[in-house]
């Protein structure tokens, strides 16, 4: 995924065009080790909302699956379908955590980010009112 970033934004192994039309420039904001790991961790979130999805649709399907078993007075089997209900519920509560920690950790590092902005800024207007 790093080597597509680097290739679409002046990063990449084969820069064969050397004219200086503005597709062909380096922007001045490149890609960083931070926002690659930004952008893994938001593929990371997208994956698991995805199988939230699919655990929750999973729940519903376990649940009228179970309901028709006991209609059909096979108990046996509908228990087996509540405990691989309950299995799925493990998962989901799990995949659930882990959005929140995936969350939290984007999060923190784009604060970092803001905060390492400010502190240059900050910087930078102390030096221009030292050279005043």
């Amino acid at each position: 995924m790093g080597g597509v970033l680097r290739s679409l934004f002046g990063g990449g192994k084969n820069n064969k065009g050397t004219d200086d039309s503005p597709k062909n420039k380096p922007s001045s904001k490149r890609v960083d080790e931070t926002d690659e790991a930004i952008l893994d961790l938001k593929e990371t979130r997208d994956e698991l909302k995805k199988s939230i999805k699919k655990y929750e649709s999973n729940m519903d399907k376990y649940t009228d699956e179970a309901r028709g078993l006991i209609r059909q007075k096979e108990k046996k089997k509908a228990l087996l379908v509540l405990r691989k209900k309950k299995m799925e519920e493990g998962y989901l509560d799990r995949s659930r955590n882990e959005l929140l920690k995936i969350i939290e950790v984007i999060n923190t590092v784009e604060h970092a980010r803001v905060q390492s902005q400010v502190f240059e800024a900050l910087k930078q207007g102390r030096d221009t009112l030292q050279n005043i």
